[in-house]
């Protein structure tokens, strides 16, 4: 869809980002996520669409941080947690953009040298999710210790319910997205 787009705009000679614009709706749908951000590096403009979005300078500092630390491998940049991406404004921005899926396009128009550089940006909300584990919080050698001079971990308590809250983390990105 995105080489469509920019096929069609370069080949008539319009202005990508009202081309793309017109079709923010079936960008939408391409990954079946409600938020969805266009950044034009060249035009310096930000078109959002969704119901719970980032600010522009937000977007525009994840676009920045994205492009900076080389995030996009052959074009592509995809997690579901920013924060175990390494962004560090992660937390902040966690119940609108958690998870991302980034396409980072150039391209060139030799004839009428337009050149254009887009950043699309799906993002999807944390998904915060209370995990249990079994086995004792403390695992360190003064437990075992404590366990050899008759207290600390034993037998029951070494699997005790543990609850962990997941945070700054998406649902998955499925294949078909």
């Amino acid at each position: 869809i995105v080489d469509m787009l920019l096929m069609s705009s370069l080949m008539v000679d319009t202005d990508i980002v009202g081309v793309v614009k017109s079709r923010m709706s079936a960008l939408v749908d391409v990954l079946q996520t409600p938020n969805i951000y266009i950044v034009s590096q060249t035009q310096k403009v930000v078109l959002k669409m969704g119901p719970n979005l980032l600010k522009d300078e937000q977007v525009w500092d994840l676009t920045d941080w994205l492009l900076e630390n080389n995030k996009f491998v052959e074009g592509l940049a995809t997690t579901r947690s920013l924060h175990e991406f390494g962004y560090p404004q992660a937390k902040l921005i966690a119940c609108q953009a958690s998870g991302v899926v980034g396409v980072h396009v150039q391209t060139h128009h030799f004839t009428t040298k337009r050149s254009y550089e887009l950043v699309l940006l799906w993002t999807k909300p944390e998904r915060k999710k209370e995990i249990q584990w079994a086995g004792a919080a403390d695992r360190s050698e003064n437990a075992v210790d404590k366990h050899a001079e008759g207290g600390g971990m034993g037998p029951r308590n070494s699997f005790a319910i543990i609850t962990k809250m997941s945070e700054c983390r998406s649902s998955p990105w499925f294949n078909y997205q």
